[in-house]
């Protein structure tokens, strides 16, 4: 019982091993250009595969075997690229513009919020936060007789 759990240690520790090593070798745009490129050439594949069945060079089970197993793998890459395009687009995003982050609270209260371009955030306090001008007259009295 010993000897199992001491191999199955090593083992694991081997495979985080080479994660680390594999991980720290490539970027994460390197990996998501690697894996859309296997899904467009499964892709490629399974259309050659279709070719040569409608050729009559392959018979149906075979195709069909080979034909759906290529084309789940393609989808599968294709969902993985764009979702990790999707989650590295969100990082790059968050890095550019931390205004637009969701805002910190301390101790319940949302702090005050950023000016955008032309107005200020909405804040939950019940009086406004920021300078309001009033009103000036205008020239509405200077062309009337009274």
């Amino acid at each position: 019982m010993y000897e199992e759990a001491e191999k199955l240690y090593k083992s694991v520790t081997e495979k985080v091993n080479t994660l680390k090593q594999h991980k720290s070798s490539m970027s994460s745009e390197t990996i998501l250009a690697l894996l859309q490129t296997k899904s467009c050439e499964t892709e490629e594949e399974s259309d050659k595969l279709a070719e040569q069945f409608l050729s009559g060079n392959t018979d149906l089970e075979g195709f069909l075997e080979e034909f759906l197993k290529l084309r789940k793998d393609m989808h599968m890459r294709k969902a993985k690229a764009d979702k990790m395009a999707e989650l590295l687009s969100r990082r790059n995003n968050s890095y550019r513009s931390p205004i637009n982050n969701i805002q910190q609270t301390t101790a319940g209260y949302p702090q005050p919020g950023y000016p955008n371009s032309f107005y200020f955030q909405p804040t939950s306090m019940p009086y406004p936060n920021v300078p309001i001008n009033m009103p000036m007259p205008g020239n509405q009295f200077i062309n009337r007789k009274f």
